[in-house]
């Protein structure tokens, strides 16, 4: 019998696009060919579609997954006679806050993580479908957009000073070997002018538009009187 143990990679990628949301679950370089099985809430799912490819005796695997319902987290996991792989998506609940603000977006971060060798933590915004990474965790913290630090404690996202360009999904990606955990949260990130003022200066222009003819036929009317 043909044993081959060469390092194998798992991998779940979220998309989101004009026409939905799209889970994508890879097994790279495996033997056997691996079975990917996909469980929405606590019910089994038929994959959406499936892209495999081999080289030689290697087999690598994609498996998709259309997200039809948000409030429903989704599974995948991969079978292997030597190993067992499983990942999740989540989306949670919409956070928003003023420009100018701070705000900390919360991740899906459990203590039993980080006792696996390889873990590793990676924020991303995803805004008018263009992705960029914020900050990354895998021994030590990084940060790679202004404004923004990770919480090395519970790998929450800090974010200061807001602006408009801040709203979006933040997807944070918690990964281990054996497991991945994908986390989405919307912000909207709202105007900070002063409401007050606005509804004021409007209710200011409508009473002077009434006032003005008002006083025009005042002043009519009294000089017919002879009083002015």
């Amino acid at each position: 019998m043909l044993h081959v143990r060469v390092p194998s990679y798992y991998a779940l990628e979220y998309q989101k696009t004009d026409t939905g949301r799209i889970l994508k679950c890879y097994a790279f370089l495996t033997y056997p060919a691996p079975h990917i099985s996909w469980v929405q809430g606590n019910t089994s799912i038929q994959e959406t579609d499936r892209q495999e490819t081999r080289d030689g005796v290697l087999y690598s695997l994609r498996s998709d997954q259309n997200i039809v319902n948000t409030a429903d987290p989704y599974q995948c996991h991969i079978h292997l006679p030597h190993e067992e792989w499983a990942a999740e998506w989540k989306m949670q609940d919409q956070l928003s806050n003023m420009e100018g603000s701070s705000i900390v977006i919360p991740c899906e971060y459990s203590d039993n993580s980080t006792n696996t060798e390889g873990f590793s933590v990676v924020w991303t915004l995803n805004r008018n479908a263009v992705i960029s990474v914020l900050a990354s965790f895998n021994g030590s913290s990084h940060s790679y957009q202004p404004r923004v630090q990770i919480n090395q404690n519970d790998f929450s996202l800090m974010l200061h000073d807001l602006t408009a360009d801040d709203s979006g999904e933040y997807l944070c990606n918690i990964s281990t070997p054996h497991y991945t955990k994908l986390a989405v949260r919307t912000l909207q990130v709202e105007y900070s002018g002063n409401t007050k003022n606005i509804v004021l200066g409007v209710t200011g222009a409508i009473a002077t538009v009434i006032l003005v003819p008002v006083a025009w036929i005042w002043f009519k009317k009294h000089i017919r009187r002879g009083i002015i």
